[in-house]
């Protein structure tokens, strides 16, 4: 896993290679079924996570997914938290690049793309 921050902004991206045992079917499967969920962290604050499918980029993967997610947090005095997220498989390897924003700004789709796009073809040049 490798993380880039903004310091200007305290966005992030980061990029992680990991095995899985399963397709990333299963993963769109679950995200179509749970779009939205509330939890409560540490200090108690309950907050609200919604997530939906996008338009994954094109990429020489076995299968691709984009989802957009936002965490916001019940009350005021907290910001939302904004993800892009960028998720290829090849084989029983998953690359996932997300960019991170707060204060309701959007993720740089372009820097994020480019860190995928490399990601994933680092990956497909080491298996194929």
């Amino acid at each position: 896993m490798a993380v880039g921050t903004n310091q200007s902004d305290n966005s992030t991206i980061t990029v992680a290679v990991l095995r899985v045992a399963e397709p990333l079917a299963t993963y769109k499967s679950q995200l179509q079924r749970c779009a939205s969920f509330t939890f409560s962290g540490p200090d108690q604050i309950q907050s609200t996570v919604t997530a939906s499918e996008a338009v994954a980029p094109p990429i020489n993967a076995d299968d691709s997914v984009a989802v957009n997610q936002a965490v916001s947090p019940a009350g005021t005095g907290g910001g939302t938290q904004t993800t892009l997220s960028l998720i290829a498989q090849i084989a029983d390897i998953r690359i996932q690049a997300t960019y991170t924003t707060f204060q309701g700004t959007e993720p740089d789709a372009v820097l994020l793309d480019q860190a995928f796009t490399a990601a994933v073809l680092k990956v497909h040049d080491n298996v194929r």
